[in-house]
């Protein structure tokens, strides 16, 4: 199917492969797996490609494979060319004018102060003189629409506007490969859309070839070319989308979960793959229920709203109904009045606001970036001073927080070592257990993290997801009561998501955790926040129950509320399709 597809690409386009992996397989250093196993394929010059699958599937390996600095150590064979050349014997100047790189993290690829500066850095280092650096980065400032904050401080800038520059800092050497890891997983869904639709512009103006790793396809898909599945470290499929979606429904692939919303809304109301984006499958729809009687529309919305209720209730864990005290007790943090601002600066990014966080219940704070939700969990854990305003604790509960960038709490050498270290600076967590019992709860905790292969690993040569999966593992050894996350989600397929929500809806429900987390992941808050809150101007501009707060929102509301909101406002989510599905049945 692959050799068939690519020669018919390579026809299409009349173009030679840019890239090509030749019978390549790859291990880390320390890790007794393989991480990538006799890879075939080929890119072609000017398409976009999406490499899709699970975490530790071998994503970000095959990026790494493509420039020799980012190359880790470990076992090699087969072959990894671009323009038929081995990559591994090009030079580090051809690399850079060729094959560009756009990480993750924004923070982690800018080196300069300024955003002119940062533009300049590669060219610079190339070699280029002045009069040709000044014209390739105003050429490359007014494309990505720069111009205005171009002498501004890198530090101040916001998620979007500092992946923007390293975009804009990689394309300023004219590559003719474009890599990018997950380079939307710390935008908000706005910053989101804009920068992948700057990606596909640049494909569509410049020629340049894409090879974009993405677990979020919601605002790629329809434009992909090509499409990798990775499956444990082997390629399952590489052709195009309409084959792709086939292919997984015959190797019936948990895959087929991470596809985007309009493609699995449709399927489960048509029992069709034809349709992709949203107005096409909005457009469906409503041609399709305009006929149904409003009382069955009334019905299925109530029935929504009803089923909400009942999924609060048992994550709140309120069984005993009799205990009417439960339902008074005073929030388990409760912010008045908080104000803050940085030291160099007189403009407030929090000001004068008022929030209550119940206990034993998953609250979600929501908001574009910058919009100061980090800022206020780090008010929260006392990391920064508050100007003004209070924030009240309940007494004797244990408040724990994993920031955004998981590298920040890792200090050993390997991930076994990484979870020992709580567990001995921890001692009264563990009192009483022997060494084994200790190693033992080190096995269970990489196990369900689906990291047990890597144990002997560096955590700085973990994939994005790899790394997110071992602080969360590390900061739940320390038994918090109260834990704050800032992006937990972030590089994590959808598969295990779902893996992180049962783990966090048991632990409120049997150990009464509160968790309170900032998230740019809608669908997940969507499908298992109690509460949701949206962080603007400084303050929060609205809090509701989840159903409530998306169904009343245009652009911070999932992927199915904007399918499906025409004809029923309330259903925000895949499970509520199913529902919809099966109650129309009757119509």
């Amino acid at each position: 199917m692959t050799d068939n597809f690519n020669t018919e690409i390579n026809r299409n386009n009349n173009e030679n492969n840019i890239i090509e992996f030749k019978n390549f397989s790859f291990s880390y250093s320390g890790s007794d797996r393989l991480a990538l196993e006799d890879i075939n394929l080929k890119v072609f010059e000017g398409t976009i490609n999406l490499v899709i699958g699970k975490s530790g599937s071998g994503k970000t390996s095959l990026l790494k494979m493509l420039k020799t600095s980012l190359m880790p150590a470990g076992k090699y064979s087969g072959t990894v060319s671009f323009k038929g050349q081995e990559i591994s014997q090009m030079d580090q100047r051809s690399q850079t004018e060729n094959i560009g790189f756009v990480s993750q993290n924004p923070d982690n690829q800018i080196v300069t102060d300024t955003v002119w500066h940062e533009l300049a850095f590669g060219l610079e280092n190339l070699g280029l003189d002045n009069s040709s650096i000044r014209s390739r980065v105003a050429e490359m400032a007014e494309y990505f629409g720069i111009s205005s904050w171009y002498e501004k401080k890198t530090n101040t800038l916001s998620g979007g506007q500092k992946q923007l520059v390293n975009l804009a800092s990689v394309m300023v050497t004219r590559p003719k490969v474009l890599l990018l890891d997950e380079p939307t997983a710390q935008l908000d869904p706005v910053a989101s859309k804009r920068f992948l639709d700057q990606i596909v512009s640049l494909n569509r103006d410049l020629g340049t070839s894409i090879i974009m790793i993405e677990h979020n396809l919601e605002n790629v898909f329809e434009w992909a070319d090509t499409v990798f599945a990775l499956d444990a470290s082997k390629l399952i499929y590489a052709g195009n989308k309409d084959g792709l979606i086939t292919r997984l429904n015959e190797l019936n692939s948990e895959l087929k979960m991470s596809l985007p919303k309009p493609v699995l809304v449709y399927e489960k109301l048509s029992g069709k793959t034809d349709k992709i984006t949203i107005p096409q499958v909005r457009r469906w729809i409503n041609n399709e229920f305009v006929d149904m009687p409003d009382n069955i529309r009334k019905n299925v919305e109530k029935f929504l709203e009803d089923s909400e209720a009942e999924a609060d209730n048992t994550l709140k864990n309120t069984e005993n109904k009799a205990d009417k005290k439960a339902d008074k007790k005073c929030p388990i943090i409760s912010i008045k009045n908080l104000s803050f601002s940085y030291k160099d600066s007189n403009k407030d990014v929090i000001s004068n606001l008022n929030l209550d966080i119940n206990e034993g219940e998953i609250t979600a704070i929501l908001g574009g970036n910058a919009a100061g939700k980090s800022t206020l969990l780090k008010l929260i854990t006392k990391v920064y001073k508050a100007k003004s305003g209070k924030i009240k604790y309940m007494k004797d509960k244990r408040l724990i927080a994993l920031p955004q960038n998981p590298l920040t709490i890792f200090t050993e050498v390997s991930l076994e070592e990484e979870l020992a270290e709580v567990i001995m600076s921890n001692p009264a967590l563990y009192k009483g257990l022997s060494l084994e019992e200790k190693k033992q709860i080190v096995e269970d905790s990489l196990k369900s993290m689906g990291l047990l292969f890597a144990r002997k690993m560096h955590p700085y040569d973990l994939s994005g997801g790899e790394a997110q999966k071992l602080a969360l593992a590390k900061v739940l050894l320390m038994k918090p009561d109260i834990l704050l996350l800032d992006e937990p989600t972030k590089g994590l397929d959808v598969f295990f998501k779902e893996e992180l929500a049962k783990r966090l809806e048991g632990l409120v429900k049997s150990e009464k955790m509160t968790i309170l987390l900032v998230t740019h992941d809608l669908e997940w808050a969507a499908n298992h926040a109690n509460s949701c809150a949206l962080l603007f101007d400084k303050n929060i501009a609205s809090r509701d129950k989840v159903r409530k707060f998306f169904s009343g929102n245009m652009f911070f509301t999932t992927s199915v509320n904007r399918i499906m909101s025409d004809l029923f406002k309330n259903c925000i989510k895949l499970s509520d399709v199913d529902k919809i599905n099966n109650l129309s049945k009757d119509w």
